[in-house]
């Protein structure tokens, strides 16, 4: 599988956990497009024999959401 494939395949699967994880439509739509950007430069690491790539899109979604959960913490703190 191509990462065009997979993105092809799975740009709903992304979008929705995130809308999902974030409850946030807009939100969702950025860091769909950061996972995807992220997921491009990291295609060499994916490893179909330790799960599919819908799995290793949507953890790669989970921490993106998390790194901008965390980024959007440390301005209203600092």
């Amino acid at each position: 599988m191509t990462f065009a494939q997979a993105a092809e395949e799975h740009l709903d699967d992304v979008y929705g956990y995130l809308a999902w994880f974030t409850g946030d439509r807009f939100a969702a739509e950025d860091l769909s497009a950061e996972t995807f950007e992220r997921a491009l430069r990291l295609w060499h690491r994916f490893d179909p024999e330790r799960g599919s790539a819908r799995t290793w899109l949507c953890q790669m979604a989970r921490t993106v959401a998390l790194d901008h959960f965390r980024s959007e913490r440390r301005r209203e703190v600092g």
